[in-house]
């Protein structure tokens, strides 16, 4: 049996984070001193601290660590590493178009170009009946006689 710091120094996880999956739920101590508290591990322990460590630099939080221990079928594990690698791929590839657009932006500014690229994309819609008003006001608070303008009419068409 180990103490939680000889633990720590045999891992090379430190306390803290030991104690953490303690009260995580993750890696619980073999047994606990009744008089002194103290955590005591066991070699068995070992390989499940290393498990949780590969996980977490992963990518995997605590609830899909816990999960991942709690099924202990490496099948199920292989599918959860496969769809951390897949949402990992995804963010990096967000950054990706993340850093194209920002090196998109410098060429314009050191370009001088004052101009941006959009995407433009053609769509066809079905068509509708609008019923629009124009007018020009004399300034802001003047909007709301557009509004009844359009609300009078609107109810001579219905």
């Amino acid at each position: 049996m180990f103490r939680i710091g000889e633990l720590s120094k045999l891992t090379q996880v430190s306390i803290r984070m030991l104690r953490y999956y303690d009260e995580a739920g993750l890696l619980k101590p073999q047994e606990i001193d009744k008089w002194t508290g103290y955590r005591m591990y066991s070699s068995e322990q070992i390989p499940i601290l290393n498990r949780i460590v590969y996980l977490r630099d992963s990518g995997f939080n605590v609830a899909e660590i816990a999960i991942a221990l709690d099924k202990n079928n490496d099948i199920s594990l292989i599918k959860q590493l496969d769809n951390k690698y897949a949402e990992i791929e995804k963010v990096i590839q967000d950054e990706q178009e993340k850093l194209r657009k920002i090196k998109l932006a410098k060429i314009e500014i050191l370009g001088q170009k004052k101009e941006m690229y959009y995407n433009i994309s053609i769509k066809a819609i079905p068509s509708y009946a609008v019923l629009s008003l124009r007018k020009i006001i004399p300034n802001y608070y003047a909007e709301g006689e557009l509004w009844q303008e359009l609300s009078t009419a609107i109810q001579r068409r219905t």
